[in-house]
């Protein structure tokens, strides 16, 4: 048996199907007005994600090629203190420089002959550490970068161990074949002590 449709749901439902009507029944100008408005708002958002997505891509490119510097500065403490002079001259580019106060060095040979020179192996001399910190890297190129940052020599002594050297290092990078290589490396001796070095420096 058939129940009967109340007035109040009658009512809803003819206002609904009115409403509908009058939808469907728009001038087609109108209908039209709101479609380029739904496109032009989803070319908006594909644009302002785009524009997101290249935003974060080039911090994360930048943030990598900032630690792989600060891990080219890294290497060279290491290769030094081991004392591995062809190793340290293979960081820097072909025609890199080293110079400091009691030394200067134009490219890779005259990098190690140098080093050699002056830093004591084990049993020439006590033995060394040097501690980087405060780095400061600037891209300058998509190839050239520059550093600013402190370092802490500390030795051995009879005593024990003795800090003798704090200084700035003053970097210029370049980058070949897809890696960065010392340009040239400058140390600033701001604090000094007996740095026990061969030939008296």
């Amino acid at each position: 048996m058939a129940r009967e449709v109340s007035p109040n749901v009658k009512n809803s439902l003819e206002s609904a199907l009115e409403h509908d009507h009058g939808l469907v029944s728009q001038k087609p100008q109108t209908v039209a007005a709101l479609a380029r408005s739904h496109l032009h708002v989803t070319a908006s958002s594909r644009q302002n994600q785009f524009e997101d997505q290249s935003r974060e891509q080039a911090m994360t490119t930048t943030a990598d090629e900032k630690d792989a510097i600060r891990e080219l500065m890294a290497r060279y403490c290491h290769a030094l203190d081991a004392c591995n002079f062809s190793e340290v001259a293979c960081l820097f580019a072909e025609d890199g420089e080293w110079t400091t106060t009691y030394g200067k060095a134009l490219g890779r040979a005259q990098i190690e002959t140098l080093l050699a020179s002056v830093v004591p192996k084990p049993g020439e001399g006590p033995q060394r550490k040097h501690y980087i910190a405060n780095i400061i890297v600037e891209l300058v190129a998509a190839d050239r970068a520059s550093a600013r940052s402190d370092y802490l020599v500390i030795r051995e002594s009879p005593g024990g161990l003795i800090p003798v050297m704090g200084g700035t290092y003053l970097d210029l990078f370049v980058k070949r074949q897809g890696l960065w290589q010392f340009a040239r490396k400058e140390l600033v001796h701001n604090i000094a002590g007996d740095m026990a070095l061969k030939q008296g420096r």
